[in-house]
Parts: structure tokens; C-alpha cells; sequence
């Protein structure tokens, strides 16, 4: 019988290489599909460097957030109101006001939460326009 998977890591950090600009230690890194990192120490272009996709970050606040809510990465802070694939995992700790520190468990996403947002073309109204929409936006391919 064959092998089907050789582990490779712990997967609570892993490589990433910049490939336009460097990225400084603490920065948010939007990788594929939504899923976030954050650089563990300053990254130069095209060198590999660690990211971390798990644990517990504080971002500051845009507005007020409740504990549980899940919060979208917006101009360098966090909000609770859905910003286009944005979603960088759920608050953990409530933020009373725009300007305060709150800490976010990275990659967590609870029911019910917007991940990704699309918009139909203009004038679409069959199945197949939706698919193409899905399609262009990343969440669908055909076959799947």
C-alpha cells in the first residue's frame, strides 16, 4: 500500500516567501482562499520567512466588537461588519471603542459568519451568471 501523507510540520507556523516587497515582523498576510498569517519577524522580498496561521493576535479595534463576533481586516484595524474576504478569524475579547486593542483567534470563523463576499454582474439573473460569479471570486470550480 502506498503512502498517502508524510507529515511535514506542526502547522502552526509555515514558509512564506514575499514575492513583491518585504514584509515587516507583525504584519498581516493575506495568503489564498482567505486564510491568514502573521509575519513572526521582518521578511525580506523574496527570502522565506515564518508566518503564524494559529493562536491568539491583538489588532486594533475599528468600532466596538463583542466577544465571539468574527472580525474583518479593514485599513490596519478590525471590524465586526464584513469586509470582502477579509475575515481574519473571531474575537476572543470585546473592544469598547474604535482605538482599543482586541485579541483574535486566528483563522476561526464561527456559523454564520460572512467569509467572502461577491457581486453578481450587472444584469445577471440565471444560475449559470452565479457560477461564473463563484467561479471569478475563487469559492467554486467547475467539477467540485
Amino acid at each position: 500500500m502506498s503512502r498517502t501523507a508524510t507529515y511535514v510540520q506542526q502547522g502552526e507556523r509555515i514558509d512564506y516567501t514575499p514575492a513583491s516587497s518585504s514584509i515587516a515582523a507583525g504584519t498581516p498576510v493575506k495568503l489564498a482562499n482567505g486564510l491568514y498569517g502573521i509575519a513572526d519577524r521582518d521578511i525580506a522580498e523574496g527570502e522565506t520567512g515564518a508566518i503564524t496561521i494559529k493562536g491568539v493576535y491583538s489588532f486594533v479595534a475599528g468600532g466596538t466588537i463583542s466577544v465571539g463576533a468574527p472580525v474583518y481586516l479593514s485599513n490596519g484595524t478590525v471590524t465586526d461588519t464584513p469586509v470582502d474576504g477579509a475575515c481574519v478569524g473571531v474575537a476572543i475579547g470585546a473592544a469598547a471603542s474604535s482605538g482599543c486593542e482586541v485579541p483574535v483567534l486566528l483563522n476561526t470563523v464561527p456559523n454564520g459568519a460572512v467569509v467572502k463576499t461577491i457581486t453578481a454582474p450587472a444584469g445577471s439573473s440565471s444560475v449559470a451568471d452565479l457560477i461564473g460569479a463563484l467561479t471569478s471570486a475563487g469559492i467554486f470550480k467547475a467539477g467540485e
